[in-house]
């Protein structure tokens, strides 16, 4: 700007320049401050992601108990809930196997009775002898 310039800006005369020039469509100028639903879209927006944040740690640190307490467990000598429920289940279904046997045992006991020893045939085979 030359002095002259720089004289009518100050008297009011010259309009102020814009750097970088403005050339072409001159846009409208957008406000800057936020109105207040936008404001309270974004703090929601940003308690979703708190809470999503939130959830996932709670489940890592539910990951991480159980890894210690399988760890602790295996340490210990203890067995796996899984394994004790399914021996468990083998135990109950070869204690009613066997209680069917041994009904089938008695049943079969009952039916079959030994023959009885004639007795007359024993004392014939004596007095024969004698």
């Amino acid at each position: 700007m030359s002095i002259q310039d720089q004289t009518l800006h100050i008297q009011g005369r010259l309009p102020q320049l814009q750097w970088p020039p403005v050339t072409g469509k001159i846009k409208e100028m957008r406000p800057t401050r936020k109105i207040p639903s936008d404001i309270f879209t974004d703090l929601a927006q940003m308690a979703n992601g708190a809470a999503s944040a939130l959830g996932s740690l709670r489940s890592e640190m539910d990951v991480i108990r159980a890894g210690r307490a399988d760890r602790q467990a295996a340490a210990s000598g203890s067995v796996p809930r899984e394994d004790f429920d399914a021996a468990l289940s083998r135990i109950e279904a070869l204690a009613a196997r066997i209680a069917v046997l041994e009904t089938r045992l008695n049943a079969s006991a009952k039916t079959k009775t030994r023959p009885a020893r004639a007795a007359k045939a024993k004392s014939a085979k004596k007095t024969k002898q004698t």
